[in-house]
């Protein structure tokens, strides 16, 4: 439930948004009483306020008292392959992008924060000293990441084949790393990517799976999942929705390789 704002400042608004962020306060209510103070605010100070309410619902707030915990309830816990993409219960989140969701990661690799209480923006995990590659948080996001893991334990070419159709479409971070293979679609010999990241939209709560048959890992945005980009590519696309259809065929690809080893 939302609390009441504390009073309007007469200076900057942007610090004092983050923090009615951070006692739950509702943006609507944050919007009006600063509209009745006979000020404006800036997107910036919007999304600030919208900061603190993620960092607070998210990471402080006791389970009963978070949206997130409230109304993720219901994801299913059978195996992703078993699960429809319409099962998966809509997320309570429309305040926008969290930008609190980056990690920084030393030399190695490894997160120099203890992430699962808290992450930061991308300006102040770039600037912490020794941070060398990031990490995201994929928990309360509007997205889930496809890894395709076609590197692991040789060269999976069955998955890098069927995973190819997908890496033209959306977002994808890549490693440099590739197969030549013929592509039908395409009627000639092409590099192929063997290990990415593909990123679709999404307006579900999903859970993270692993699938170590298929060698794919879905980093859904129900829990803490951190997904590393280290030397990884874009491939300059913007992450397209997941749909049922897609949904469909990923998971099909994945229970036949799970069920059949």
């Amino acid at each position: 439930m939302s609390v009441g704002c504390e009073p309007v400042p007469e200076g900057s608004l942007y610090f004092w948004c983050y923090r009615q962020g951070l006692r739950g306060v509702d943006q609507r209510d944050l919007v009006d009483a600063v509209i009745k103070s006979g000020r404006s605010l800036r997107p910036k100070d919007l999304q600030n306020h919208a900061n603190g309410w993620y960092r607070s619902d998210l990471y402080m707030r006791p389970r009963e008292d978070s949206v997130w915990h409230v109304r993720t309830a219901g994801v299913p816990r059978t195996p992703g392959y078993l699960t429809a993409y319409g099962e998966y219960p809509p997320s309570p989140y429309d305040l926008g992008e969290i930008n609190n969701r980056w990690v920084p990661c030393n030399k190695d690799n490894k997160p120099m924060i203890k992430w699962g209480k808290g992450c930061m923006t991308m300006a102040d995990a770039k600037g912490m000293l020794g941070q060398v590659f990031l990490a995201e948080n994929n928990r309360g996001m509007g997205q889930v990441i496809i890894d395709v893991d076609g590197d692991h334990d040789g060269l999976d070419e069955e998955l890098i084949g069927f995973m190819y159709r997908f890496f033209d479409r959306t977002r994808a971070d890549y490693k440099l790393e590739y197969h030549e293979a013929y592509s039908p679609a395409e009627g000639k010999v092409v590099r192929i990517p063997v290990s990415y990241h593909l990123t679709f939209l999404t307006d579900r709560v999903i859970p993270t799976m692993h699938f170590p048959s298929a060698h794919v890992d879905i980093v859904g945005n129900k829990e803490n999942s951190l997904r590393y980009f280290k030397t990884k590519r874009w491939n300059g696309l913007q992450p397209m929705w997941m749909n049922d259809a897609i949904w469909a065929e990923i998971m099909e690809f994945v229970k036949r390789r799970e069920t059949n080893g």
